[in-house]
C-alpha cells in the first residue's frame, strides 16, 4: 500500500470544517501569521524548511513548499479548505455559477463530505494508486470573461487581468526566466500559453518523482521572479502575483509531462467547491435548573429582535443562570455584536448562535425542504434534554422563572392551542379543514399546537423518532403544497402533545381577517383565549399592529421598550417604510373603492350570504 498524503490548505485564524479522512493533512498556510491557538487537527507550515512568511504572496504554495521539503510520501496531493478533487468514478452535473465547471455545493460538513465520498479514505486510496497524475478537469479560458472581454488563449487571459492579478509585462518576465533557467521548458511553455485549456487552482495529486520535479521547476522560477519584479507598489490582490504565476507554472509542467510521457497514467477529475466552510460549534448545555430558551428570528431585519431581548432582560433574576440560543439566517457580525452588547451586564446569561443556512443547505443537498428548523432541534441540540422555543415577535409578560413551573412529564411537546389555526379550521369555508384532514391526515382540528411558543422534550423525541424518516414524511405530504411550520409540527407530533397550557401564550392581532377567523374557534376555546389576555406568560403579536395608531396596550408596551434601544431610529424608519409601502393612510377612513374591493374579496372567499351578514354586523358595531 502506497504512502499517500493529501495536504489541505487552510487560512490562518479561520476555523473551517475539516474532513475525517486518514489521507488528509490539514495545513495552516502562512502559520507565521497565526495568532490563535492551533487545534491538534492542524499542522503549521512554518516548521523545518519553509517559506511560511511569504504566504501573502505565495498563497497555498507555502503548503506545497513545506510538504516538498519536510514530508516523505509516495504520492503528494493538494486541495484547499473549500476545493477538493472528486476521487470517484461518479460524475456530477456542473452547476458552477462562475462557468469554470466545478461542482458547486452550498456547505461543507460531515453530511455533505460523506455524500461526495470525501471521508472514504479506502476508496480514495484505491483510486489514487491507479494513476501517476490526477488533475482537475480542464477549464476553457477562452469562454471565461476578463476585464477586457474574453480572450483566445491562456497568455491573453492572464494579460487581460493587467493591474488586477499582475502587471501585463510580468508574464513576459516569467517566460524570460524559463528561457534562461529551464530552456527545456521554453517551447512547451509557449505552446501551452498559446492554447486555451488550463487546470488551475493548484489542486492535483502526483507520484513523488513528478512532484519533486514540479517543485524544483516551479519554486526556482518563482524565486528568480521575485528578484526581477518590484512588487513594493502592488495592491493587495496584485501582491498575490507569485501565487497566480505558480498556477501557470504548474500547468506548464503538467502540459509537458502529459505530452512527453504517452504512457503516463493520467486522470482528470471533477473539482468540488464548497461555498460555506465555517465550522459549526457544538453547543453544550450549562448547569442550570432553568429551561434553555431558543429564539427563532426568521428572515427579518435583525434589529426587530432587540425589543424581544430587552423584554426578556426586564423579566429575569440576576441570581439565576440562563442558557439562550438564537437561531438565525446569516445575520451580520455587526448585529451579533449588537445582540451580545445587550447581555454585557448579565454575567448569568450565556448566549449562543446557530446559523440555520448551513442546516438548510445540507438538507437541500438531500432534497429535503422542511419549513422550519424547530422540528430538528432534538438533533441540532443533541446534548440538551428540553428547550423552550419562542418566535422572535414575543413580549414577556411575567418573570421568566415562572416558565420552569411547567412540567414536561413524558409529553413530547407542551404548549397551548393555536386559536388562529383552529379558527381557520372552523371557518365558514371548510376548505382548510379538508386540507388538514384529507391532505395532512390531522385527526383533531380543534387540538392544534401554537408554534409561536412551546416546550420540547428533546431527549424523549430522540428516543421515539428518527429525523430522516420524519423529514421524508413531510417531504411526501408537502409535494403539492408548501407546508407551514405550524402544519409540520402538528403533523409530526399530533397525539403526542399536551396543549392545555393556556397561560403560556396570548396571541395579539389587529388584522381584520385574523380577528374574524379567531371568532370562528369553538366558544369554550375562544373564552379561554380572551381570559388569558392579561395573565399570559408571553404575548405574541402580529407585527402589523406595531404601526397602528389605536394606542393598544401591546403597541404602547412595544414602543416603550423600543425607545430605550440604540436602534430606535432603525425601528422608526422600518415601520415608516412599511406603512408607506402598504399604502395605509392611518389618519383617514377607507375610501369607497377600497371598501368595495374588500366586499368583493369577502364574497369570493366566503360567499354572498356570509358577506351580507358580516356587513350588517359591522354597521351595527359602528353605530
Amino acid at each position: 500500500m502506497c504512502n499517500i498524503k493529501i495536504f489541505v490548505t487552510h487560512i490562518p485564524n479561520k476555523e473551517d470544517e475539516i474532513i475525517n479522512n486518514n489521507l488528509m493533512i490539514n495545513v495552516v498556510a502562512g502559520a507565521d501569521y497565526q495568532t490563535k491557538p492551533l487545534s491538534d487537527s492542524f499542522v503549521p507550515d512554518n516548521t523545518g524548511d519553509n517559506i511560511s512568511k511569504k504566504n501573502k504572496a505565495y498563497c497555498e504554495l507555502t503548503t506545497q513548499y513545506w510538504a516538498w521539503k519536510n514530508i516523505k510520501a509516495d504520492y503528494y496531493g493538494f486541495c484547499h479548505y473549500r476545493r477538493f478533487l472528486s476521487l470517484t468514478n461518479k460524475k456530477y452535473t456542473s452547476n458552477d455559477p462562475s462557468g469554470r465547471g466545478q461542482i458547486y455545493i452550498k456547505v461543507l460538513n460531515d453530511t455533505t463530505a460523506h455524500m461526495y465520498q470525501l471521508d472514504n479514505d479506502r476508496s480514495m486510496q484505491a483510486y489514487i494508486e491507479k494513476f501517476d497524475c490526477i488533475l482537475p478537469c480542464k477549464q476553457n479560458l477562452s469562454t471565461l470573461p476578463t476585464p477586457i472581454g474574453k480572450q483566445q488563449n491562456v497568455y491573453k487571459h492572464f494579460e487581460g487581468h493587467n493591474r488586477l492579478f499582475m502587471n501585463g509585462e510580468d508574464l513576459q518576465i516569467l517566460l524570460d526566466i524559463i528561457s534562461e533557467k529551464f530552456p527545456q521548458y521554453f517551447s512547451i511553455a509557449n505552446e501551452f500559453l498559446n492554447q486555451s485549456f488550463f487546470w488551475g487552482y493548484n489542486c492535483f495529486i502526483l507520484k513523488k518523482e513528478y512532484f519533486f520535479e514540479l517543485c524544483d521547476f516551479e519554486f526556482s522560477v518563482l524565486k528568480e521572479l521575485e528578484n526581477r519584479i518590484d512588487m513594493s507598489n502592488y495592491n493587495q490582490q496584485m501582491a498575490r502575483m507569485p501565487g497566480f504565476m505558480g498556477e501557470i507554472l504548474s500547468c506548464i509542467y503538467f502540459y509537458k509531462l502529459i505530452k512527453e510521457k504517452p504512457n503516463l497514467r493520467l486522470s482528470e477529475v471533477q473539482l468540488l467547491y464548497f461555498e460555506n466552510t465555517l465550522k459549526n460549534t457544538q453547543i453544550n448545555p450549562i448547569k442550570t435548573n432553568n429551561i434553555p430558551i431558543v429564539f427563532n428570528i426568521d428572515n427579518i431585519p435583525p434589529f426587530l429582535f432587540l425589543v424581544t431581548i430587552k423584554s426578556l432582560l426586564n423579566n429575569i433574576y440576576k441570581a439565576e443562570q440562563y442558557d439562550i440560543i438564537i437561531l438565525h439566517w446569516n445575520i451580520s457580525s455587526n448585529f451579533i455584536k449588537l445582540f451580545d452588547e445587550q447581555f454585557y451586564d448579565y454575567t448569568n446569561i450565556r448566549v449562543s448562535y446557530i446559523n440555520l443556512c448551513n442546516i438548510y443547505d445540507t438538507l437541500k443537498e438531500r432534497h429535503l425542504y422542511p419549513a422550519d428548523s424547530r422540528i430538528l432541534l432534538p438533533w441540532i441540540l443533541s446534548e440538551y434534554n428540553s428547550v423552550a422555543c419562542f418566535n422572535w415577535n414575543i413580549l414577556f409578560n411575567q418573570n421568566i422563572k415562572n416558565l420552569n413551573t411547567i412540567s414536561l412529564n413524558d409529553q413530547l411537546i407542551i404548549g397551548c392551542k393555536d386559536i388562529l389555526m383552529i379558527g381557520m379550521a372552523n371557518d365558514v369555508s371548510d376548505k382548510y379543514e379538508k386540507f388538514l384532514v384529507d391532505d395532512l391526515k390531522i385527526e383533531d382540528k380543534n387540538n392544534l399546537l401554537d408554534y409561536r411558543a412551546f416546550i420540547m422534550n428533546l431527549s424523549q423525541i430522540r428516543q421515539t423518532m428518527q429525523p430522516l424518516k420524519m423529514l421524508n414524511q413531510l417531504n411526501n405530504i408537502g409535494q403539492n403544497k408548501k407546508l407551514s411550520i405550524s402544519e409540520e409540527l402538528n403533523i409530526i407530533f399530533q397525539k403526542k402533545m399536551f396543549l392545555e397550557c393556556y397561560e403560556l401564550l396570548y396571541y395579539y392581532t389587529e388584522d381584520i381577517n385574523e380577528t374574524r377567523v379567531i371568532k370562528q374557534a369553538p366558544l369554550n376555546l375562544y373564552n379561554k383565549y380572551n381570559a388569558n389576555e392579561n395573565k399570559a406568560f408571553l404575548i405574541s403579536y402580529n407585527p402589523s399592529c406595531l404601526g397602528s395608531l389605536n394606542g393598544s396596550k401591546i403597541n404602547i408596551a412595544y414602543w416603550n421598550i423600543a425607545r430605550t434601544l440604540d436602534v430606535y431610529h432603525l425601528l422608526l424608519e422600518h415601520f415608516s417604510f412599511v406603512l408607506c409601502s402598504s399604502g395605509i393612510q392611518p389618519l383617514k377612513h377607507r375610501s369607497l373603492s377600497n371598501k368595495a374591493k374588500g366586499c368583493l374579496r369577502c364574497i369570493r372567499d366566503h360567499g354572498f350570504l356570509y358577506t351580507v351578514k358580516y356587513g350588517i354586523k359591522k354597521i351595527i358595531a359602528l353605530n
